[in-house]
This record gives C-alpha cells, structure tokens and sequence, in this order.
C-alpha cells in the first residue's frame, strides 16, 4: 500500500511543534523557566522596596509589585517566543533543502519505507512507537525521534486521511515480534 504527499518547510515545523509541546523536558525546562524568572522578579520587586517600606513610602512598593506581576504573566509568553524562533531557525536551515518534496510511504510486510527526495530508507514495524493524529496531520513516530509526517493537505492514497492510524497500526500488530 503506498501513501503518498508532499513534505515541505511548514510540516517540518509542525512536527517540530508538536514534539516540544509533548516532550517531559521541555516541559519540564518551560516550568523552570518560568519559576526562576518570576522570583527574579519578585525578589527584584522586594529588594528594591526594601528602601522605600524602612521609609513608609508604599506608593513606591505596589507599582513594584505589580510590574513584578505583570513580568512574571508575561514570562510564558517568552518562553514560548524564544522556543518558536529556535523552531523557525532549525526549519529555515539552508542545509535541509534537498529533503522536501513528494514523499511515498509504501506500507508492506517487511516493514514500513519512506522515498523522499534525499532518502530511500526502511523501517521494521518494532521501530514504530506510536501514530499521532495532530489535526490536519499524522506523525509516524520512530524509536529515533524521527517521524514520518503526513499532512492532509497534500495526501493522497487508498485509504481516507483519518484511517492512515488504524491502518499503520494493524500492520504493526500484524508484524510485531
């Protein structure tokens, strides 16, 4: 059975996307990210009042701890900033041109192979760890970290777009070892 679409810039980036959003560490690292930051803040915030609370000045001290506040809501928001513009700089990567085009994903016994322009490769059912369906896309995860991407946009093949999971799923439970 042969699958086949188009695998460009922007799907790279959604894979990417996607792969960040449900990775432990970088969830992890985001939390850390945000915990430190927001007691940089506040504790700035606190150590900058200090002089104005030994002189009864609190108009000084909430515009501190408002700011403090308002920096800490927005630390999130830069996280996220600072992880898309890596994603974006990885994906804009002049080394990467010759691996976009049309994609052919040929479902058989041996195992599953994806023919891109810059590779034909191979891969045993037992290396396939999961298939997400993420929106318009479905991510053939491999025991690598690698993925096939498949995006509804510009596939075409046998069988329906949404069916593509349970299909790659049956030949993974038929072929397990």
């Amino acid at each position: 059975m042969t699958l086949t679409y188009e695998f460009g810039r922007e799907d790279l980036l959604h894979w990417y996307r996607h792969f960040h959003r449900s990775s432990p560490g970088v969830r992890s690292q985001r939390s850390r990210f945000i915990v430190s930051w927001s007691l940089s803040f506040f504790g700035l915030a606190i150590l900058v009042s200090v002089p104005a609370l030994a002189s009864e000045s609190w108009p000084f001290v909430i515009p501190a701890l408002m700011l403090a506040t308002g920096f800490s809501i927005a630390t999130p928001k830069w996280f996220d900033l600072r992880i898309e513009q890596a994603l974006q700089a990885l994906v804009a990567d002049p080394r990467l041109e010759g691996s976009f085009g049309p994609v052919q994903l040929v479902l058989t016994d041996e195992g599953m192979r994806e023919i891109m322009p810059a590779t034909n490769s191979l891969v045993q059912w037992a290396s396939i760890t999961e298939v997400i369906a993420d929106a318009d896309y479905i991510f053939v995860r491999l025991t690598t970290g690698q993925a096939a991407v498949i995006s509804r946009q510009s596939y075409s093949g046998p069988v329906l777009f949404d069916e593509i999971p349970k299909v790659i799923d049956e030949f993974r439970q038929r072929h397990a070892a």
